[in-house]
């Protein structure tokens, strides 16, 4: 079933586990990753990024796809903009028929990221969307591991996460505690006291973006402590990269199988069937 983001991730919140948000970037990929959700019973979020490739992963394409495939599965499926910086981007997903949105405005000053987040919920909620935002940024490899002081500045402020949810109305919050973008270049540390005074703030789902490489006990406590979308894309590219091997006839097969394995190591310890 077709669904945006709201019930199944407050239910995850309540019950403490992970709903995956997997990065997709063709229909190939986002049938791959339906079919192991299915599989598993388990509910899931396909996440297509701003900017993706026009040519193997148009909006209005995959969501239409989306939107037919997740209608013949009884589990849960929403279809995710991740990480757009332009509101037109955002207006497009919606228009496409996207269940769920990312405007990621967490360079900005508080005051701003406030102001451009309040008028994308307002038109986001009239049309059944949700909306995700982020506050504190997660940089990428560059940034190094928790213990670089570019991160650490970058991590979000406890008291400003429950002040900026009070003001936005938004339906989940990404927060930065330590995971980065890409692959980490050290033993990755979250900032768990952080994310407990967050969660113990905040009364929404909390989002971990850089999921690939932090762990899975680590990511499982995580979700002791409000985290209930996690999201994936470096270990999916990584896999599908080594599976597309150039002695292969047909090396779409070999990629399916390698991010449905890929996904499902990520959705058995850490999703809860239906």
């Amino acid at each position: 079933m077709y669904v945006n983001t709201g019930e199944m991730l407050e239910k995850a919140r309540r019950e403490h586990y992970l709903v995956i948000g997997a990065s997709c970037w063709s229909l190939n990929s986002a049938s791959t990753f339906i079919d192991a959700a299915t599989e598993l019973n388990m509910p899931l979020i396909l996440m297509l990024w701003e900017g993706a490739p026009e040519p193997i992963a148009g909006q209005e394409r995959i969501c239409d796809y989306v939107r037919c495939a997740a209608g013949k599965t009884h589990v849960p499926i929403a279809l995710h903009l991740d990480h757009a910086h332009s509101v037109k981007t955002v207006y497009r997903a919606i228009h496409a028929g996207f269940s769920s949105i990312m405007l990621d405005s967490s360079e900005l000053p508080f005051a701003e990221n406030v102001e451009a987040t309040q008028e994308i919920v307002k038109v986001a909620h009239a049309c059944g969307v949700t909306v995700e935002a982020e506050l504190g940024h997660v940089g990428g490899s560059s940034c190094e591991i928790m213990g670089n002081d570019a991160v650490q500045g970058n991590l979000t402020v406890p008291e400003e996460a429950a002040e900026f949810v009070r003001l936005t109305g938004v339906d989940s919050l990404a927060v930065s505690v330590g995971t980065i973008h890409g692959a980490y270049r050290g033993e990755p540390r979250l900032d768990f006291e952080r994310l407990k005074r967050i969660y113990l703030l905040v009364d929404i789902p909390l989002v971990l973006h850089g999921g690939s490489g932090t762990g899975i006990e680590l990511l499982k406590k995580s979700a002791q402590y409000g985290v209930s979308k996690l999201n994936i894309m470096t270990d999916l590219i990584k896999v599908a990269r080594r599976a597309a091997s150039p002695e292969s006839m047909l090396p779409e097969i070999f990629i399916c199988d390698a991010i449905s394995e890929c996904l499902k190591n990520y959705m058995l310890p850490l999703t809860r069937p239906l």
